[in-house]
């Protein structure tokens, strides 16, 4: 009875003595979002710039992609928009860049890269489609920064 005892407290010792890993890296990584740099606006600029332009390349590499009006691209959303350009966001900024484009395309107008602050957390970038996918050719392509992740991005 006495040896039944002692095995029985032995295996619950030993069980509960076992320790769980847990994969911190995610966490780790999210720690260092919240670490306090100084950045300035243009170092912020210019990084939204040189990964706008990366995914713009990247996004064209795959037409396929084209064919959705939302999708998220390496951790970016990404909103295409066809003639005429209409959005259903109410952010007043957003909407008086859709009156210009609306304006430069029924001008025939080239519409440069663009890249605009829309909020705090947030920087758009945004360039003319050229890529036609048989009956997708989404006019403007809206690239949505999430500043977060720009900052880790500069260091």
């Amino acid at each position: 009875m006495k040896n039944i005892i002692c095995l029985i407290v032995f295996l619950t010792f030993t069980f509960s003595c076992q320790v769980k890993r847990v994969d911190t890296t995610e966490v780790k990584k999210r720690m260092k979002d919240y670490k306090v740099r100084r950045v300035s606006d243009a170092d912020l600029l210019f990084a939204a710039e040189t990964w706008g332009q990366e995914l713009k390349k990247s996004i064209s590499q795959q037409p396929q992609l084209y064919c959705d009006t939302t999708f998220t691209f390496q951790e970016v959303a990404v909103q295409l928009l066809y003639q005429p350009l209409k959005l259903k966001d109410s952010n007043p900024k957003l909407q008086k860049i859709l009156e210009a484009y609306q304006y430069s395309l029924t001008q025939n107008q080239i519409i440069p890269d663009n890249l605009q602050q829309i909020n705090d957390s947030t920087v758009l970038y945004s360039y003319q489609n050229q890529v036609k996918i048989g009956t997708c050719k989404p006019a403007i392509v809206f690239l949505y920064l999430p500043q977060r992740i720009l900052l880790r991005k500069i260091q």
